[in-house]
């Protein structure tokens, strides 16, 4: 009796393995509904016994949105075999369902089961800081009587968009986008969408004139009263370094000008980009790195004499540059208040939005992280806020994944 059950066990197990393969199969050929039958048999099949298609099940189902269902799958996993990095699931799909309880719970079980290096130890611990500070941060949010509303702006389509740029006026935003061609992105370029009345236009267009080429344009910044542009090039004749900053001016009838370096010492052999423009046009503050993913990424700031030439570069001090990554300055229309993005601690999710204000010319006030709803879980890119303060529009990867 013993050696039948035995042999039915073996069976089941091979029975489970077998359809757990071709839900597999059937997932990566496009094939869901397939593949969720031959899932749902392997998981019959395996139910005392084989947890590894619950747990691939609670990942589609997250995936798709269901973090119910997720958690249930998990839980059947965990019921098989109590492994460490399904409580480390849980608590990523608990948090997309803003149960910040469990999430902490499910991960201090994690961190409790799970085999760290010291290293490994002292990042798990900031991110159960980051967790109960985003709980925080959550329930402030839910409080608010009139939270902000984050909508999806009308001519934005199927391009990557990002770094927008604004006129004094809020009546032009200039971004980079770059479309994908067979899923792959190709060169990036400078758009614009005008307001029509209190509506923007329905499509956005390359900018006009001699900006655009065959090779990268990025991030840009125009001037309060639209006529001057700072922005971003790579790999141009002539360059300095990898990506440089040149300068355009509008003409209305021809559009932007032949672009130029930008005079001075900002252009150097490392990766200079992400300008932002100062509202009286003779302060840029920018970005610069080894190259555009180097973890020394510092936000600068230099000052243009009278003879157009920008010298005196400084990168600003600790209170914004900290030992993680800052990109993507923002100088409010004010001349003070900075809005950047951060991979430091306290963080709802990657790297966040944080804003300072400077206090006289050497010293900023600490950084606050903005919260929600303007930081998500996944990793914010660039803002800009108008001249009014009311609004402001954000490029941004919101997160969704395990």
């Amino acid at each position: 009796m013993v050696v039948l059950m035995s042999f039915s066990t073996t069976a089941q197990s091979k029975s489970a393995i077998a359809n757990f393969q071709k839900a597999q199969d059937a997932f990566r050929n496009n094939s869901p509904e397939q593949g969720w039958k031959f899932l749902q048999k392997s998981m019959d099949k395996g139910a005392d016994n084989y947890y590894q298609p619950f747990i691939y099940a609670g990942d589609r189902k997250f995936n798709e949105g269901d973090t119910e269902e997720a958690i249930k799958y998990y839980d059947h996993a965990l019921n098989i075999k109590p492994l460490s990095s399904v409580y480390l699931k849980k608590s990523i799909v608990y948090k997309y369902a803003f149960d910040f309880d469990a999430s902490i719970e499910s991960y201090i079980i994690y961190m409790k089961n799970a085999r760290m290096s010291p290293e490994r130890r002292i990042q798990s611990e900031a991110h159960l800081e980051n967790l109960k500070f985003t709980s925080v941060k959550y329930e402030e949010y839910i409080g608010l009587n009139a939270p902000p509303e984050i909508m999806k702006l009308v001519f934005s389509d199927d391009k990557m968009e990002y770094f927008p740029s604004l006129t004094g006026d809020d009546k032009r935003i200039l971004f980079t986008a770059r479309r994908l061609e067979e899923g792959v992105p190709n060169d990036e370029n400078l758009y614009v969408a005008t307001r029509e009345g209190k509506d923007w236009s329905s499509s956005a267009q390359p900018v006009l004139g001699r900006v655009n080429s065959r090779v990268n344009e990025g991030a840009s910044s125009i001037s309060a009263d639209g006529n001057f542009m700072v922005f971003t090039a790579c790999d141009r004749p002539g360059g300095v370094g990898s990506c440089d900053l040149y300068y355009s001016y509008f003409n209305p009838k021809t559009g932007w000008g032949m672009p130029k370096l930008l005079p001075g010492d900002i252009n150097t052999k490392k990766w200079e980009s992400q300008p932002s423009l100062g509202p009286n046009g003779t302060t840029l503050y920018f970005v610069r790195g080894t190259h555009s993913k180097a973890a020394d990424l510092d936000i600068m700031v230099a000052k243009k004499n009278d003879q157009g030439v920008w010298n005196d570069v400084q990168r600003l001090p600790k209170e914004i540059n900290s030992k993680h990554v800052e990109r993507s300055p923002f100088i409010h229309f004010d001349g003070k208040t900075l809005y950047f993005v951060s991979g430091r601690s306290p963080s709802i999710g990657g790297d966040d939005f944080f804003m300072s204000t400077k206090l006289d010319d050497t010293l900023w006030s600490e950084p606050v992280n903005l919260g929600f709803p303007l930081n998500s879980f996944g990793d914010e890119f660039s803002m800009v806020i108008d001249a009014s303060g009311e609004h402001g529009y954000i490029s941004s990867h919101r997160g969704s994944e395990l």
